[in-house]
């Protein structure tokens, strides 16, 4: 069984990448967002993909999940609605925490805008899985999520974050310098943002590893 995986951002698809030991290797594609991640699906499925996943970073929503708590969720949901996904054994493996993800189609800033999604056993927020999920539903597939924290639901994220990264999931160098100029009260919380990152990418590279121990 061939598997795809949809990460939303360049540097989540290289680490997953160098993190995997097992044969065959998955195909990646980076897609950011809902629209970038169901085509990247649909690419993936033409490609001869016979299992989906989502993979990547997520905004945590319950406040006992630090930033490298691993979330392996069995339902995704948007304002579309909701849909079951695989829960593999990788769960158990790590103590991944369970429960529903939400899908937006934007970054999850503020601190008071986390709290409004966590409602109705919510503890994470990304921008891809519900999109990854539905292609694979389409196809008769199965799809699985795997996502790592990259903050916490008391903390906000600095102005920044908002403009790191291109469509493509690339870095921006330019407009990160720019959002940073003149803001030195951000930047406290830059550092704080940058430590959580840190954690995240080892929790992220800990689970691609262990997850291709599984496929193998």
């Amino acid at each position: 069984m061939r598997l795809g995986i949809v990460t939303g951002l360049a540097f989540e698809a290289r680490l997953i990448v160098s993190s995997w030991i097992a044969e065959p290797a998955p195909l990646v594609r980076t897609g950011q967002g809902p629209a970038a991640a169901a085509a990247a699906a649909e690419e993936l499925m033409a490609l001869g993909v016979t299992r989906l996943a989502s993979m990547g970073l997520a905004g945590g929503l319950a406040p006992e999940l630090r930033p490298g708590s691993l979330i392996v969720p069995h339902t995704v949901v948007d304002d579309v609605g909701s849909i079951d996904v695989e829960v593999c054994g990788l769960a158990a493996h790590l103590g991944a925490t369970s429960g529903v993800l939400r899908t937006v189609d934007r970054p999850v800033a503020g601190v008071a805008a986390k709290a409004g999604l966590a409602v109705d056993g919510v503890v994470a927020v990304d921008m891809e899985s519900a999109a990854v999920a539905r292609v694979a539903a389409v196809h008769g597939r199965s799809a699985g999520v795997v996502r790592v924290i990259a903050d916490p639901a008391e903390r906000a994220l600095p102005s920044v974050a908002m403009v790191a990264t291109d469509a493509a999931g690339r870095l921006r160098p330019l407009a990160i310098a720019g959002a940073l100029f003149g803001r030195p009260a951000e930047w406290p919380l830059l550092l704080q943002t940058a430590a959580d990152a840190r954690a995240a990418r080892a929790g992220l590279r800990d689970a691609a590893l262990a997850l291709s121990r599984f496929a193998g």
